[in-house]
């Protein structure tokens, strides 16, 4: 017989609530066991961007909390599909450095795991504004979410321009992947060429990694669109599929502007763009 698990996140009053119920399969809705109620986040703060993830029995409930202006990432963890979280840790290792919005939330991801091999891993995503310096951060964990490694930066520090809106997979190899937006201004880069022009290139980046570390960064698209998130998933055969929305060059009849479709972007070696909406 099986079991499903039904995990909600919520914010509520500034406080973020996580509820978990278990019901067999074959049981009604009606007769499932009923939901139980948890606060997460700190007591003090502005609790907010709430998101999961899970594997197998295993939930992952990550938010922000905000106090005094400075902003940093909690995890909490399950063991138990939802039943019972452990008191939350922060994430982030310098204080106050997450720059986090409703619209640019964190982004979390969890290995598979099995009993033979212990807690699955995880790894939490944010945009950052350490040192004044925008950027994306992640942070690993292999002990179930008790503790997190010191964050590493997601792309290259040394190129300056605003990441966010990143997506992030663990797959089966063990190998952690990401997708992101990247603001960068190349020298010599022409303006957008959006309506009207005003607005500067945006880039789809790619990189991944293991044990905590990322590979050089690849840059998969140019000017695809800065206000619509990524998506990023690793096929059983290790194909890497990022979804995004680019930007055409070919004109709409309709608006006279440039284009804008879903396209995604397919990998095992090299990645190769198919555009699959839009006009």
């Amino acid at each position: 017989m099986k079991t499903l698990q039904v995990v909600c996140l919520a914010v509520i009053g500034g406080f973020v609530i996580a509820c978990g119920r278990s019901s067999s399969a074959r049981a009604s809705a009606n007769s499932a066991a009923p939901a139980s109620a948890q606060h997460l986040g700190l007591a003090t703060a502005a609790n907010a961007t709430p998101v999961l993830a899970s594997s197998g029995q295993w939930v992952l409930a990550v938010s922000t909390s905000t106090q005094h202006g400075d902003t940093n990432v909690y995890a909490a963890t399950s063991e138990d599909g939802g039943a019972r979280f452990h008191a939350p840790v922060r994430v982030n290792d310098v204080e106050g450095e997450a720059h986090v919005y409703g619209e640019d939330p964190t982004r979390v991801a969890m290995g598979e795991s099995s009993p033979s091999e212990g807690p699955p891993e995880i790894v939490v995503t944010w945009p950052s504004s350490r040192a004044k310096h925008l950027g994306l951060r992640s942070a690993r964990s292999v002990d179930g979410g008790r503790t997190f490694a010191p964050s590493v930066s997601i792309g290259d520090l040394a190129v300056d321009g605003e990441r966010g809106f990143q997506s992030v997979t663990v797959g089966r190899d063990r190998v952690v992947r990401a997708a992101w937006l990247d603001g960068r201004r190349d020298p010599g880069t022409p303006h957008h060429t959006n309506a009207g022009g005003d607005f500067d290139p945006m880039h789809l980046m790619y990189g991944s990694g293991g044990d905590g570390n990322w590979s050089v960064e690849t840059r998969l698209a140019s000017n695809v669109c800065g206000c619509c998130k990524t998506a990023i998933a690793t096929g059983t055969d290790r194909s890497v599929y990022v979804a995004f929305r680019n930007i055409y060059r070919v004109i709409c009849e309709t608006s006279r502007s440039p284009c804008l479709a879903t396209a995604v972007a397919r990998s095992r070696r090299r990645f190769a763009s198919v555009r699959i909406t839009g006009r």
